[in-house]
């Protein structure tokens, strides 16, 4: 969902996949989705035409949902089309990153072209908020990444300073593999 220009779709056909469908609302990316991909529906998610495929084994959500006015819609959807043993993949950029709270202690929140808080994000989540709306949504997860994507700075010694409760500050992405509920 969201599949930009069809990159990641494309790697997993490579991988085996039989087919790799992707809902793009930008036309020009969706275009070229088109190129790489078994099918691209132009509309924003949730789209009608995707339940045509359904149910589907994997959905995926990369650096999507916080682009959505309402991504618990499109999670509960997605939960629909999902097969009984398939799988849901998210990523979300992490809103509590020590870099944003930084911000927000100088009474600031500076919005950039890209990255933590790229001006076209409309929702924002942390490591606990995105597992709630996964889970909320009738997911179970199975797994979980956290991202320390932040070139330059060493992670380590602020992880064992900051103990469990406050290391999701040195999280920049955070990555969760659900299944359905059953």
């Amino acid at each position: 969902m969201g599949c930009g220009y069809g990159h990641l779709g494309e790697q997993l056909l490579g991988l085996g996949y039989s087919e790799a469908w992707g809902v793009e609302p930008v036309e020009a990316a969706a275009q070229e989705a088109a190129k790489r991909l078994t099918r691209v529906i132009c509309a924003p998610f949730p789209s009608p035409e995707a339940a045509s495929g359904a149910p589907f084994e994997l959905i995926v959500f990369a650096d999507t949902l916080e682009h959505l006015a309402d991504p618990w819609e499109a999670l509960a959807r997605s939960r629909d089309l999902i097969s009984a043993s398939g799988q849901l993949l998210v990523s979300v950029p992490n809103v509590s990153h020590f870099s944003v709270v930084f911000q927000q202690l100088k009474g600031r929140w500076t919005y950039t072209d890209q990255g933590l808080l790229d001006r076209t994000h409309l929702r924002f989540f942390t490591p606990a908020t995105i597992r709630q709306a996964v889970e909320h949504s009738g997911f179970t997860c199975v797994a979980e990444r956290s991202s320390l994507r932040r070139p330059g700075w060493p992670y380590s010694w602020a992880i064992r300073a900051l103990g469990g409760k406050a290391a999701h500050l040195c999280v920049y992405q955070q990555v969760l593999l659900a299944r359905p509920t059953t």
